[in-house]
């Protein structure tokens, strides 16, 4: 999900499903802690970054809606909710993501 980033640049702009498991446990190598906060996780994320997109579906068989939403609520400046997309994989035969290509 992440390139290479200097640990103090500034990224303009970031896309994430709501991987937040991905995200986190990239954050916690970062800080050289495998216990890290919620909240500052958070904090962290929205201070290098000037935009947060976030895409979930409404039907995920893995995660709740409600957690991705309270997710989405929490970091993003922009959020999507993809009709019946489910785990937005293959999988979910979500193999095409147009809103991602299509973001202006």
């Amino acid at each position: 999900m992440f390139t290479k980033i200097k640990f103090n640049d500034k990224i303009q702009s970031m896309a994430t499903t709501s991987n937040l498991g991905t995200i986190l446990r990239w954050y916690a190598s970062k800080i050289d802690s495998a216990f890290v906060g919620y909240r500052d996780f958070l904090e962290y994320i929205k201070k290098y970054c000037d935009e947060i997109i976030c895409y979930y579906s409404d039907n995920d068989p893995y995660v709740k809606y409600d957690v991705e939403k309270e997710f989405a609520d929490a970091i993003s400046t922009e959020q999507y909710c993809i009709p019946n997309g489910g785990h937005l994989n293959a999988e979910s035969n979500y193999t095409e993501f147009k809103e991602l290509l299509n973001h202006k």
